[in-house]
């Protein structure tokens, strides 16, 4: 029997059969990142991370660097579901909807998520995706410039000044460190 096996009609991709593992792994250590990342470029972050995760296991062989591929992903399915979110608005005429907070509630932490999503907000969406990725996603610069298609040292100069902005947009607050 060859490497792919084999269900009915339909070949199985040996990440679908051998890797299970590997993508739970995936899932646990960067499932929380990514929607964090997909939340900021989408309404749908959760669709979006699960689509990506989706495409994953239907690759023939696990992507030389996985988190690198995963955030790509994501960042494509997002930015296809913004678009076709505007084409639907467009069509209906509807009014747009609230975009969801990019953090999870935690109640005894609710004034630290407050300020930091309107520290966040404040930053231009490409110097946002810069600090998320780097911060949440713990990507490199590297990682980050082929995401984006900008050098590393254009990141890592945009990461620099999106800190510097955080920093002055959080100020007053006991949690940022000058």
């Amino acid at each position: 029997m060859s490497s792919h096996q084999t269900t009915g009609n339909k070949a199985e991709s040996p990440l679908q059969t051998g890797n299970a593992n590997a993508i739970a792994r995936l899932i646990e250590h960067h499932g929380s990142a990514l929607v964090l990342y997909a939340r900021g470029l989408c309404d749908s972050p959760d669709d979006v991370v699960q689509e990506a995760f989706l495409k994953l296991v239907g690759q023939a062989e696990m992507p030389r660097q996985p988190k690198a591929w995963l955030f790509h992903v994501v960042r494509n399915l997002a930015l296809n579901s913004v678009r076709s979110n505007i084409r639907r608005r467009n069509r209906e005429q509807a009014a747009p909807g609230v975009r969801q907070s990019w953090f999870e509630p935690v109640p005894e932490k609710q004034i630290e998520i407050s300020e930091a999503v309107s520290a966040l907000s404040n930053l231009d969406s490409e110097d946002r995706e810069v600090v998320v990725a780097k911060i949440w996603g713990q990507m490199t610069f590297e990682e980050i410039a082929e995401l984006t298609s900008v050098s590393a040292a254009t990141v890592y100069r945009r990461y620099v000044a999106s800190l510097k902005k955080l920093r002055s947009g959080l100020s007053g607050s006991r949690y940022i460190e000058d």
